[in-house]
């Protein structure tokens, strides 16, 4: 039976990088390719909870990490006046994995993946400014094809190409999108440190609405925001802020002063959509990992965390050996019943903290105060303190 012995990866990002790390761990010779001219991440701040720290410590790279980043050390829920209504007990967290949550700049992580990479695998090269096309599959052998005319072939093909996927296109057709009503609104801003406990992750809702603030380290906060709206309203950048400063006004002090000291050319805005869980990932010799298989709503900060899960249980499928579908075929089974739970989670708990349903309003607060009373809750445990 014929071992992998090369393998393309299709997208740099978070996925695609600890992906040729899990791969070109085990002697694999991987070629990423990148559509951007850089190895850039579009985005803010972001947690790495302990579920994905574990994946990236059997990667190597969870010290990497730490040191780039910030260990959360509170984790609050606030009401909108800034009243706690509780916290999650993070030495409780950190016991069940054994490793602790990270707050970092997504840019950061990607450039602590890369230095990884480049240290520990020689067998992987990185393409950039390469749009993959398509792929054709020939004799246990695939070819992946790009905008340039740049033609590589390979035993596999990991698709890490995000939510709008080209590789998923091809492997699973038009797929449904579901739009979850709420757009999201991020930024990172310099704050004084002095204001914000070190290590701070605080999250508020509101009425349709929710507002969280990361700090990542070195005198920066990154922030989110969400909204009820439809989407596609497009507005210009100081229509942004002006909106989030009016939506938020009300909110405890701290969340209108982070939103004044953001530029407004640095605030991102997505409209927030998942997918409705499959449970095969796979033609033959693609496989599809990450936001390209499973896209989540950010709700319970599980996106990342989910890609680099992925790709620690993808090295062990490789490496337990077999045909290229036997690997995939037990990587789909390991993944799916955990990933599916994750999506519909975090969908849920979006359906609930965005609600502007008076008569849920009046119990949340007291609901989440009651569910936290003793630092923890079992979604909490089953999602964050998850060991793959």
């Amino acid at each position: 039976m014929k071992r992998v012995e090369t393998a393309i990866v299709i997208g740099g990002g978070i996925a695609g990088l600890t992906t040729a790390l899990a791969l070109g761990r085990l002697g694999i010779d991987v070629k990423v390719f990148e559509q951007a001219d850089s190895l850039r991440e579009v985005g803010a701040g972001l947690t790495v909870w302990s579920n994905g720290m574990y994946a990236l410590d059997e990667l190597g790279a969870a010290q990497d990490v730490l040191k780039a980043g910030q260990v959360v050390e509170s984790f609050r829920f606030l009401d909108e006046a800034g009243q706690v209504l509780g916290a999650v007990d993070l030495a409780r967290l950190e016991r069940l994995v054994g490793q602790p949550s990270v707050t970092i700049h997504r840019r950061a992580l990607l450039h602590a993946l890369a230095q990884v990479l480049e240290r520990t695998v020689s067998g992987c090269s990185i393409h950039l400014a390469e749009k993959f096309l398509r792929y054709k599959q020939d004799g246990g052998h695939v070819a992946a094809y790009f905008e340039s005319g740049s033609v590589h072939e390979a035993d596999i093909l990991i698709g890490c190409d995000g939510f709008n996927s080209l590789v998923r296109k091809q492997v699973l057709g038009d797929t449904d999108r579901n739009y979850s009503g709420y757009t999201c609104f991020r930024g990172v801003t310099e704050f004084p440190e002095a204001e914000i406990p070190r290590g701070a992750v605080w999250h508020t809702n509101g009425v349709g609405t929710q507002f969280g603030l990361l700090h990542t380290g070195a005198g920066q906060m990154a922030w989110y925001a969400t909204a009820n709206m439809p989407s596609g309203v497009i507005e210009d950048a100081h229509e942004r802020k002006d909106y989030l400063l009016d939506r938020f006004g009300s909110f405890h002090e701290l969340v209108p002063r982070l939103l004044g000291a953001t530029e407004s050319s640095a605030i991102l805005k997505n409209d927030i959509y998942d997918r409705s869980p499959i449970y095969k990932w796979s033609d033959a010799s693609v496989l599809l990992v990450g936001d390209a298989a499973h896209p989540t709503t950010p709700n319970l900060g599980q996106g990342a965390c989910m890609a680099l899960e992925d790709a620690a249980v993808l090295g062990r499928a490789v490496k337990g050996g077999g045909s290229v579908e036997d690997i995939f075929d037990r990587f789909c089974k390991r993944r799916m019943r955990r990933t599916s739970f994750v999506t519909r989670s975090s969908r849920r708990a979006g359906a609930f903290n965005q609600s502007e349903n008076q008569w849920l309003l009046k119990c949340r607060d007291k609901l989440t105060a009651a569910l936290f009373k003793g630092g923890s809750m079992p979604t909490i445990d089953k999602i964050m303190g998850y060991k793959i």
